[in-house]
Protein backbone atom coordinates (compact mmCIF):
# COMPACT_ATOMS: atom_id res chain seq x y z
CA UNK A 1 0.00 0.00 0.00
CA UNK A 2 0.88 3.68 -1.17
CA UNK A 3 2.17 5.84 2.00
CA UNK A 4 2.16 9.71 0.76
CA UNK A 5 3.01 12.73 3.17
CA UNK A 6 2.11 16.15 2.91
CA UNK A 7 4.12 19.07 4.25
CA UNK A 8 2.05 20.66 7.43
CA UNK A 9 3.66 23.43 7.49
CA UNK A 10 7.72 25.26 6.64
CA UNK A 11 9.93 27.50 8.85
CA UNK A 12 12.32 29.63 6.79
CA UNK A 13 14.99 30.96 9.08
CA UNK A 14 16.30 34.71 7.43
CA UNK A 15 19.18 36.63 8.16
CA UNK A 16 19.71 39.99 6.63
CA UNK A 17 23.75 39.57 6.81
CA UNK A 18 23.60 36.58 4.92
CA UNK A 19 23.18 37.70 1.14
CA UNK A 20 22.56 33.56 0.03
CA UNK A 21 19.00 33.77 2.20
CA UNK A 22 20.27 30.27 3.68
CA UNK A 23 20.02 29.50 7.03
CA UNK A 24 23.53 29.01 8.69
CA UNK A 25 23.48 30.70 11.86
CA UNK A 26 21.18 28.41 13.77
CA UNK A 27 19.95 24.89 14.29
CA UNK A 28 16.31 24.03 14.63
CA UNK A 29 15.44 21.02 16.24
CA UNK A 30 12.51 19.57 18.26
CA UNK A 31 12.25 19.84 21.85
CA UNK A 32 11.66 16.57 24.01
CA UNK A 33 7.87 16.96 24.16
CA UNK A 34 7.94 17.81 20.52
CA UNK A 35 9.71 14.71 19.70
CA UNK A 36 6.71 12.68 21.34
CA UNK A 37 4.00 14.52 19.61
CA UNK A 38 5.95 14.16 16.18
CA UNK A 39 6.28 10.42 16.87
CA UNK A 40 2.32 9.94 18.48
CA UNK A 41 0.78 11.86 14.95
CA UNK A 42 3.45 10.17 12.35
CA UNK A 43 4.66 13.46 11.96
CA UNK A 44 8.08 13.59 10.88
CA UNK A 45 10.67 16.52 10.99
CA UNK A 46 12.95 17.46 8.27
CA UNK A 47 16.01 19.90 8.24
CA UNK A 48 16.41 22.52 5.32
CA UNK A 49 19.06 24.61 3.61
CA UNK A 50 16.62 27.13 4.55
CA UNK A 51 14.69 26.32 8.28
CA UNK A 52 13.24 23.05 8.40
CA UNK A 53 10.07 21.27 7.74
CA UNK A 54 7.16 19.18 9.24
CA UNK A 55 5.63 16.20 7.15
CA UNK A 56 2.71 14.35 7.97
CA UNK A 57 0.83 10.86 6.83
CA UNK A 58 -2.29 11.12 4.45
CA UNK A 59 -5.39 9.05 5.53
CA UNK A 60 -4.74 6.76 1.90
CA UNK A 61 -4.78 9.90 -1.31
CA UNK A 62 -5.79 12.24 1.61
CA UNK A 63 -6.51 14.89 1.70
CA UNK A 64 -6.90 14.57 5.48
CA UNK A 65 -4.03 13.52 7.90
CA UNK A 66 -4.12 9.97 8.94
CA UNK A 67 -3.46 11.12 12.48
CA UNK A 68 -5.50 14.61 12.70
CA UNK A 69 -4.34 16.99 15.20
CA UNK A 70 -6.31 17.66 18.26
CA UNK A 71 -7.11 21.13 19.33
CA UNK A 72 -4.55 22.61 21.78
CA UNK A 73 -1.55 20.92 20.06
CA UNK A 74 1.96 22.56 20.32
CA UNK A 75 5.02 21.66 18.44
CA UNK A 76 8.15 23.48 19.98
CA UNK A 77 11.29 23.39 18.03
CA UNK A 78 14.59 24.83 19.88
CA UNK A 79 16.90 27.75 17.94
CA UNK A 80 20.44 26.82 18.52
CA UNK A 81 23.55 29.19 17.35
CA UNK A 82 25.57 28.10 15.45
CA UNK A 83 28.58 29.96 15.81
CA UNK A 84 29.18 32.98 17.87
CA UNK A 85 28.76 35.28 15.43
CA UNK A 86 25.28 34.40 15.10
CA UNK A 87 24.18 36.35 18.12
CA UNK A 88 26.93 39.20 17.40
CA UNK A 89 25.30 40.32 13.97
CA UNK A 90 22.45 40.26 14.67
CA UNK A 91 20.01 43.30 15.63
CA UNK A 92 17.12 43.21 18.02
CA UNK A 93 15.27 46.96 16.98
CA UNK A 94 18.64 48.56 18.17
CA UNK A 95 19.34 46.49 22.01
CA UNK A 96 20.80 43.57 21.67
CA UNK A 97 21.73 43.90 25.46
CA UNK A 98 18.97 42.24 26.95
CA UNK A 99 19.83 38.71 24.99
CA UNK A 100 21.44 37.12 27.46
CA UNK A 101 20.55 33.23 26.18
CA UNK A 102 20.53 30.93 29.07
CA UNK A 103 18.29 33.85 31.38
CA UNK A 104 16.07 34.59 28.54
CA UNK A 105 14.69 33.54 24.81
CA UNK A 106 12.97 34.54 21.75
CA UNK A 107 9.72 33.26 21.56
CA UNK A 108 8.22 32.92 18.15
CA UNK A 109 4.94 31.55 17.54
CA UNK A 110 1.78 31.69 15.12
CA UNK A 111 -0.53 33.56 17.08
CA UNK A 112 -0.83 35.98 14.93
CA UNK A 113 1.64 35.45 11.85
CA UNK A 114 1.46 38.42 9.75
CA UNK A 115 1.62 38.54 6.18
CA UNK A 116 5.09 39.38 5.07
CA UNK A 117 4.33 38.23 1.50
CA UNK A 118 6.01 35.78 -0.84
CA UNK A 119 2.85 33.39 0.95
CA UNK A 120 5.17 33.55 4.12
CA UNK A 121 3.95 34.69 7.00
CA UNK A 122 5.81 36.43 10.15
CA UNK A 123 6.32 34.65 13.56
CA UNK A 124 7.56 37.75 15.32
CA UNK A 125 5.79 39.04 17.30
CA UNK A 126 6.40 43.02 16.01
CA UNK A 127 6.33 43.61 12.51
CA UNK A 128 8.63 41.10 10.18
CA UNK A 129 12.26 40.66 12.34
CA UNK A 130 13.05 39.44 15.46
CA UNK A 131 12.94 42.07 18.54
CA UNK A 132 13.28 43.01 21.98
CA UNK A 133 9.38 42.01 21.99
CA UNK A 134 10.15 38.36 21.28
CA UNK A 135 12.37 37.88 24.38
CA UNK A 136 11.12 35.92 27.09
CA UNK A 137 12.58 35.05 30.83
CA UNK A 138 13.17 31.10 31.13
CA UNK A 139 11.70 29.82 34.56
CA UNK A 140 11.21 26.44 35.40
CA UNK A 141 7.69 25.37 36.34
CA UNK A 142 8.41 24.96 39.82
CA UNK A 143 10.16 27.63 41.40
CA UNK A 144 10.20 30.00 44.68
CA UNK A 145 8.87 33.63 44.35
CA UNK A 146 10.87 35.56 46.35
CA UNK A 147 10.02 39.45 46.66
CA UNK A 148 9.59 42.45 49.20
CA UNK A 149 6.68 43.93 49.98
CA UNK A 150 5.02 46.56 52.57
CA UNK A 151 1.55 45.07 51.83
CA UNK A 152 0.11 43.17 54.61
CA UNK A 153 -1.21 39.88 52.47
CA UNK A 154 -0.90 40.77 48.82
CA UNK A 155 -1.99 39.13 45.83
CA UNK A 156 -0.62 36.46 43.71
CA UNK A 157 -2.03 35.88 39.99
CA UNK A 158 -0.35 33.69 37.37
CA UNK A 159 -2.07 33.27 33.87
CA UNK A 160 -1.52 30.94 31.13
CA UNK A 161 -0.70 31.82 27.50
CA UNK A 162 -4.68 31.94 26.57
CA UNK A 163 -5.23 34.46 29.72
CA UNK A 164 -6.88 31.77 31.83
CA UNK A 165 -5.82 32.14 35.69
CA UNK A 166 -4.18 28.95 36.62
CA UNK A 167 -2.96 30.26 40.39
CA UNK A 168 -5.10 33.05 42.19
CA UNK A 169 -4.13 33.12 46.03
CA UNK A 170 -2.74 35.42 48.57
CA UNK A 171 0.62 35.43 50.25
CA UNK A 172 1.94 36.23 53.71
CA UNK A 173 5.19 37.97 54.07
CA UNK A 174 7.37 37.37 56.61
CA UNK A 175 8.12 40.48 58.42
CA UNK A 176 11.06 40.94 60.99
CA UNK A 177 9.22 43.23 63.30
CA UNK A 178 6.27 45.38 63.11
CA UNK A 179 6.31 48.41 60.41
CA UNK A 180 8.79 46.47 58.49
CA UNK A 181 8.71 45.47 54.97
CA UNK A 182 7.77 41.59 54.50
CA UNK A 183 9.97 39.38 52.40
CA UNK A 184 7.72 36.87 50.19
CA UNK A 185 9.53 33.60 49.93
CA UNK A 186 6.44 31.40 47.99
CA UNK A 187 6.81 28.28 45.85
CA UNK A 188 4.93 28.26 42.82
CA UNK A 189 3.83 24.68 41.07
CA UNK A 190 2.75 25.43 37.39
CA UNK A 191 3.95 21.54 36.56
CA UNK A 192 0.61 20.59 36.56
CA UNK A 193 -0.64 23.00 33.63
CA UNK A 194 2.20 22.16 31.16
CA UNK A 195 5.31 24.22 29.32
CA UNK A 196 4.32 27.60 27.85
CA UNK A 197 4.06 31.15 28.39
CA UNK A 198 2.90 32.55 31.86
CA UNK A 199 2.13 35.88 33.17
CA UNK A 200 2.48 36.46 37.05
CA UNK A 201 1.16 39.72 38.76
CA UNK A 202 2.35 39.84 42.14
CA UNK A 203 0.26 42.79 43.90
CA UNK A 204 2.30 45.78 44.11
CA UNK A 205 5.15 45.06 40.93
CA UNK A 206 5.69 44.66 37.40
CA UNK A 207 4.21 42.00 35.77
CA UNK A 208 6.61 39.36 35.01
CA UNK A 209 6.22 37.52 31.45
CA UNK A 210 8.15 34.34 31.27
CA UNK A 211 8.37 30.68 29.33
CA UNK A 212 7.91 27.62 32.08
CA UNK A 213 9.50 24.85 31.00
CA UNK A 214 11.04 21.66 33.11
CA UNK A 215 13.22 20.83 30.42
CA UNK A 216 16.90 21.39 30.07
CA UNK A 217 17.29 24.40 27.48
CA UNK A 218 20.81 23.59 25.43
CA UNK A 219 23.42 25.52 26.24
CA UNK A 220 23.42 27.52 23.19
CA UNK A 221 19.59 27.58 22.46
CA UNK A 222 18.56 31.46 21.55
CA UNK A 223 15.34 30.82 20.87
CA UNK A 224 11.84 28.70 20.79
CA UNK A 225 9.74 28.28 17.87
CA UNK A 226 6.29 27.48 19.13
CA UNK A 227 3.65 26.18 16.29
CA UNK A 228 0.32 25.95 17.80
CA UNK A 229 -3.52 24.05 16.80
CA UNK A 230 -6.61 25.35 17.98
CA UNK A 231 -9.08 27.74 17.45
CA UNK A 232 -7.89 30.87 18.57
CA UNK A 233 -5.03 30.36 15.78
CA UNK A 234 -5.88 32.97 12.57
CA UNK A 235 -7.45 30.66 10.05
CA UNK A 236 -4.29 32.36 7.76
CA UNK A 237 -1.93 31.26 10.21
CA UNK A 238 -3.44 27.63 11.06
CA UNK A 239 -1.57 24.23 10.12
CA UNK A 240 -4.65 21.85 9.65
CA UNK A 241 -8.07 22.59 8.47
CA UNK A 242 -10.98 21.58 10.36
CA UNK A 243 -11.50 18.90 8.54
CA UNK A 244 -8.01 17.39 9.19
CA UNK A 245 -5.93 18.06 5.89
CA UNK A 246 -2.39 19.94 6.73
CA UNK A 247 -2.32 23.33 5.13
CA UNK A 248 1.44 23.59 4.34
CA UNK A 249 1.68 26.77 5.62
CA UNK A 250 4.71 28.64 5.39
CA UNK A 251 6.04 30.57 8.14
CA UNK A 252 9.14 32.93 8.56
CA UNK A 253 11.51 33.96 11.52
CA UNK A 254 13.81 36.76 10.22
CA UNK A 255 16.39 38.76 12.07
CA UNK A 256 17.98 41.84 11.09
CA UNK A 257 21.32 42.23 11.01
CA UNK A 258 23.79 45.10 13.09
CA UNK A 259 24.57 48.42 11.76
CA UNK A 260 27.46 51.03 12.78
CA UNK A 261 28.65 53.80 11.02
CA UNK A 262 31.66 52.62 9.47
CA UNK A 263 35.58 54.53 9.47
CA UNK A 264 38.37 54.72 7.93
CA UNK A 265 41.32 55.07 9.87
CA UNK A 266 44.38 56.19 7.55
CA UNK A 267 48.26 56.15 8.46
CA UNK A 268 50.75 57.71 6.24
CA UNK A 269 53.65 59.18 6.34
CA UNK A 270 53.63 63.16 6.47
CA UNK A 271 53.43 64.79 2.98
CA UNK A 272 55.74 67.41 1.43
CA UNK A 273 53.59 68.82 -0.30
CA UNK A 274 49.73 70.48 0.38
CA UNK A 275 46.98 67.56 -0.13
CA UNK A 276 43.67 66.46 0.22
CA UNK A 277 42.49 62.68 1.61
CA UNK A 278 39.11 61.63 0.96
CA UNK A 279 37.34 58.44 1.13
CA UNK A 280 34.35 57.72 -1.04
CA UNK A 281 31.26 55.34 -0.90
CA UNK A 282 29.41 53.87 -4.13
CA UNK A 283 25.86 55.49 -3.24
CA UNK A 284 24.43 58.47 -1.20
CA UNK A 285 23.25 55.60 1.46
CA UNK A 286 26.97 55.13 1.74
CA UNK A 287 28.92 57.93 1.82
CA UNK A 288 31.48 59.66 3.45
CA UNK A 289 32.27 62.98 5.32
CA UNK A 290 35.24 65.12 5.92
CA UNK A 291 38.34 63.53 7.71
CA UNK A 292 39.16 64.15 11.12
CA UNK A 293 41.88 64.56 12.34
CA UNK A 294 43.42 61.86 15.05
CA UNK A 295 47.47 62.60 15.13
CA UNK A 296 49.79 64.78 13.23
CA UNK A 297 53.15 63.65 14.18
CA UNK A 298 56.11 65.90 13.24
CA UNK A 299 59.43 63.94 14.88
CA UNK A 300 57.92 60.53 13.45
CA UNK A 301 55.94 62.42 10.36
CA UNK A 302 52.83 60.38 10.92
CA UNK A 303 50.11 61.73 10.01
CA UNK A 304 46.49 59.85 11.16
CA UNK A 305 43.25 60.77 9.58
CA UNK A 306 39.92 59.17 10.41
CA UNK A 307 36.85 59.31 7.96
CA UNK A 308 33.49 58.99 9.00
CA UNK A 309 30.29 57.21 7.32
CA UNK A 310 27.22 59.78 7.61
CA UNK A 311 24.93 57.17 8.83
CA UNK A 312 25.13 53.58 9.98
CA UNK A 313 25.35 50.81 7.43
CA UNK A 314 24.11 47.32 7.86
CA UNK A 315 26.48 44.49 7.93
CA UNK A 316 26.73 41.92 5.22
CA UNK A 317 28.48 38.60 4.78
CA UNK A 318 30.22 40.07 1.34
CA UNK A 319 32.55 42.68 1.08
CA UNK A 320 30.65 46.06 -0.53
CA UNK A 321 32.41 47.18 -3.33
CA UNK A 322 32.94 50.65 -4.45
CA UNK A 323 34.32 51.89 -1.20
CA UNK A 324 37.83 54.30 -2.44
CA UNK A 325 40.36 56.21 -1.11
CA UNK A 326 41.36 59.31 -2.73
CA UNK A 327 44.22 62.05 -3.03
CA UNK A 328 44.33 65.50 -4.66
CA UNK A 329 47.04 67.31 -5.06
CA UNK A 330 47.17 71.09 -6.99
CA UNK A 331 48.79 70.36 -10.48
CA UNK A 332 49.59 73.79 -12.23
CA UNK A 333 47.30 75.71 -10.48
CA UNK A 334 44.26 72.74 -10.82
CA UNK A 335 43.32 70.08 -8.38
CA UNK A 336 43.91 66.38 -9.60
CA UNK A 337 42.32 63.44 -7.85
CA UNK A 338 43.85 60.01 -7.99
CA UNK A 339 42.50 56.93 -6.63
CA UNK A 340 45.36 55.65 -3.36
CA UNK A 341 43.12 51.97 -2.82
CA UNK A 342 39.90 51.01 -4.58
CA UNK A 343 37.72 48.77 -3.22
CA UNK A 344 38.77 49.38 0.59
CA UNK A 345 37.63 46.48 2.73
CA UNK A 346 34.53 46.55 4.39
CA UNK A 347 34.69 46.83 8.33
CA UNK A 348 33.76 43.58 10.12
CA UNK A 349 31.06 43.39 13.50
CA UNK A 350 34.24 42.51 15.56
CA UNK A 351 35.62 45.64 14.96
CA UNK A 352 32.32 46.85 16.60
CA UNK A 353 33.36 49.89 19.33
CA UNK A 354 30.67 52.10 21.04
CA UNK A 355 31.54 55.54 21.50
CA UNK A 356 29.26 58.53 22.99
CA UNK A 357 26.58 56.23 22.55
CA UNK A 358 26.80 55.03 18.83
CA UNK A 359 28.72 52.01 17.52
CA UNK A 360 31.18 52.35 14.65
CA UNK A 361 33.42 49.64 13.13
CA UNK A 362 36.97 50.85 12.20
CA UNK A 363 39.41 49.60 9.40
CA UNK A 364 42.67 51.15 9.22
CA UNK A 365 44.56 51.76 5.97
CA UNK A 366 48.44 52.29 6.03
CA UNK A 367 50.01 54.04 3.32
Amino acid sequence: MKTTFARLFEVRVRHDYRHSGKNVDFACEPTLGCATELARHGLHFRVLDTGFAVFGELDGEGPALRRPLGDGIVLRFWMRARTDEATRVTDLDGDASRWRPGSCILVFANEQALDVGGGERSLCSAGDRASTADLVALRPLRFTLRRDTDLVVPHLRVMDSRGLTVIDETVRPLRAGAGATGRVEHAVDLSGFGEGEYRLRFEGTAEDVFHGSDERTPDTAVGLIEISHDGTIPIDARIQTSGGAPTGRRFQVRFGARSARWRYVVSRKRPMEADELTVSGPSTALSFGNSELVRDDLASSERIERFAASQPTPFVDQPVRGISLRRTVIVDGLPVTVDLRTNLPSPSPAAIVTAEGEAFADTYVFL
